[in-house]
């Protein structure tokens, strides 16, 4: 991971939603991989089984923190009115809509595009510093499985079909080895075909 420093160190502030920049400052948190497992405890027993069941979806929490100025060339709270309609998008209408999501310790765990879970209220100190928080879980579909072969056999009835060769090879070996006992050489098999 590349740590911030003064060249990029503008990239750690923000996230960008489909490509719009967020206003202020933001600080990420819970925004961990997960892998998705199925533990089964032994019974009576020390130790467990773990089924890989894959990645579920992820979420995290975007802590905004907003400033206005006394002069008023710096105003981040009217910047925000507009950011926050982007975020309330991608849940308007009957179907969520996700966006494109960048900000570089996002990017490292692979999150590509999310939609808003919870908009939080805002809350402004007594020296007028707002704060916001914003939960966006990861839109990530499920990707289909390839479709299951019709052709070919299960295991049980390969299982079958062998065990039946087996007895077949022994039927046969059987009968040529009575055949052979009535012919004058009949005792000179090798052991093998006895």
């Amino acid at each position: 991971m590349i740590p911030p420093t003064r060249s990029n160190s503008d990239a750690w502030t923000h996230i960008e939603l489909a490509g719009i920049r967020s206003p202020g400052r933001v600080v990420l948190s819970n925004h961990d991989r997960k892998i998705g497992w199925d533990i089964k405890e032994a019974s009576g027993e020390d130790g467990a089984t773990t089924t890989r069941k894959g990645n579920p979806c992820r979420s995290f929490t975007a802590t905004f923190t907003l400033i206005r100025n006394a002069d008023g060339s710096i105003d981040q709270f009217e910047e925000w009115d507009s950011f926050q309609a982007l975020i309330e998008s991608t849940v308007d209408g009957a179907k969520p809509h996700a966006l494109d999501v960048y900000h570089p310790s996002l990017a490292l765990l692979r999150f590509r595009a999310v939609t808003m879970s919870s908009l939080g209220g805002m809350t402004i100190d007594e020296s007028g510093v707002g704060t916001i928080a914003v939960e966006f879980i990861e839109y990530n579909p499920p990707k289909p499985k390839p479709p299951a072969s019709t052709s070919g056999s299960s295991s049980k009835k390969s299982d079958d079909a062998f065990k039946d060769a087996v007895a077949n090879k022994e039927n046969e070996r059987k009968a040529a080895q009575e055949e052979n006992s009535k012919t004058p050489w009949g005792s000179g098999l090798p052991s093998w075909m006895q």
